[in-house]
């Protein structure tokens, strides 16, 4: 590893903290990486926010703030959920660039985790979801549900109107940095074909032997591995996201159905919320469900991890009614629990988790089928759970050693300018 042996400073972009996903794992964990490699490497997070859970989670992946730096650009309100969120990215996009022409004189590896909002070229860049290539070249792909800033684009009209510029500029500089980037890594094996589906053809031909899939690894994210049996699981659980298609009362409907149906399960429905507007619609689903007298329904808002780990070892059928999803980290979660799992075919998960039914049943069509929905819980309900040498295969494929392998040979790679045969990619 003669690239990293020889260099004392690490770069890491990083858009912001301000809610800890899979983004942000990705992030501590490249954090991570380097530590590992030598104790003199000094890294450098350069970002915009941090919540207050960040130093928490450094712990609990165990990252040393000594030789840690971390540098704040411009500390501004969130927008990721407003018309403002492309304006932003460029705004950073300027002083991400700005602050490495000041550092040019000092030699480093730099490494984007979020490429895809701030496309900033650099030795290794991540894509979660390419949302401004897609945006760009059909903004009706249904995929576009995932990201926030899509879903609302698709929704609304005026959005459309004053947000388009904006999209177009941050498409223009993410294919100008893309061919500078050493390295492109991708969150899993769907995204990477969202990505190769809308990039211009002689585009691929200079990049493709640079593309890597890289899965996020989830360090301590579920304690303990279930031993297949269906003793003490008795939950189904929803993850909950309002979607712009899905009315509360349409969720409400579909949670009452799933409790009529399991009269002797409990449905626990968990949501995050991050705005006031995710916030109301939450609880608008929370009234509708009293009001018709659902028993056996919970409904649980912004759950810590603790609490979110303790209803995954409780559930036998984890149902993930978001269509779409570029990674997908709390289905990964309960698959690690022990729990078999519901999810749309068109997913991170479905492309890079190798496990049929009854553990992994994938539903097909969106708008949603309630009868595909129940049918494919019923199955996975009267089924036996995972066997605990499959969790454990699931396991290694991501955790951090896993990751640290892939990170190693994608480095030798870049040190050797021999990217390797694109066929090779899936490390």
């Amino acid at each position: 590893m003669r690239m990293v042996v020889s260099i004392r400073n690490v770069n890491i972009l990083h858009r912001d903290f301000y809610y800890l996903g899979g983004a942000e794992r990705v992030a501590l964990a490249f954090i991570k990486y380097f530590q590992t490699l030598a104790n003199s490497i000094n890294v450098h997070l350069i970002t915009k926010k941090v919540s207050r859970d960040f130093f928490n989670l450094m712990r609990v992946y165990g990252i040393s703030s000594m030789n840690l730096n971390v540098i704040f650009l411009r500390n501004m309100t969130p927008l990721s959920e407003t018309i403002y969120s492309s304006l932003e990215d460029i705004i950073l996009f300027g002083d991400v660039k700005r602050y490495l022409a000041v550092e040019q004189d000092k030699p480093a590896i730099t490494v984007n985790t979020k490429f895809n909002e701030v496309p900033v070229a650099a030795d290794l860049c991540f894509i979660h979801y390419p949302t401004y290539i897609v945006l760009k070249k059909n903004p009706r792909d249904p995929s576009l549900l995932g990201p926030v800033l899509g879903k609302n684009y698709m929704s609304s009209t005026p959005l459309r109107m004053y947000i388009t510029p904006l999209i177009n500029l941050c498409y223009s500089l993410m294919i100008r940095e893309l061919t500078k980037c050493k390295a492109i890594l991708f969150n899993s094996s769907f995204t990477m074909h969202i990505f190769m589906m809308y990039t211009d053809s002689a585009i691929l031909r200079e990049i493709k032997k640079s593309l890597y899939v890289v899965h996020p690894p989830l360090i301590n994210a579920v304690r303990g591995v279930h031993d297949g049996s269906n003793r003490n699981r008795k939950y189904i659980t929803l993850r909950f996201k309002p979607l712009a298609s899905l009315s509360p009362e349409t969720w409400s409907r579909f949670v009452a159905e799933i409790a009529k149906n399991f009269k002797e399960a409990t449905v626990v429905v968990i949501g995050f919320a991050k705005t006031q507007t995710e916030m109301l619609y939450i609880a608008h689903l929370q009234k509708l469900a009293r009001n018709l007298g659902l028993n056996n329904v919970k409904i649980l808002v912004n759950v810590s991890e603790d609490i979110k780990n303790l209803i995954f070892r409780r559930t036998k059928v984890y149902v993930h009614l978001i269509p779409y999803e570029h990674f997908g980290i709390m289905p990964l979660e309960a698959l690690l629990s022990g729990a078999n799992i519901v999810i749309h075919k068109m997913s991170g998960i479905s492309f890079d988790v190798h496990l049929q039914e009854p553990f992994i049943i994938r539903y097909s069509k969106y708008p949603f089928d309630l009868e595909e929905l129940l049918n494919a819980i019923s199955l996975s309900y009267n089924s036996e759970n995972i066997p605990s040498e499959l969790i454990q295969k699931i396991r290694w494929q991501y955790s951090f050693d896993s990751f640290k392998e892939t990170i190693n040979r994608i480095m030798e790679n870049v040190s050797n300018n021999n990217q390797g045969a694109y066929n090779a990619q899936y490390c």
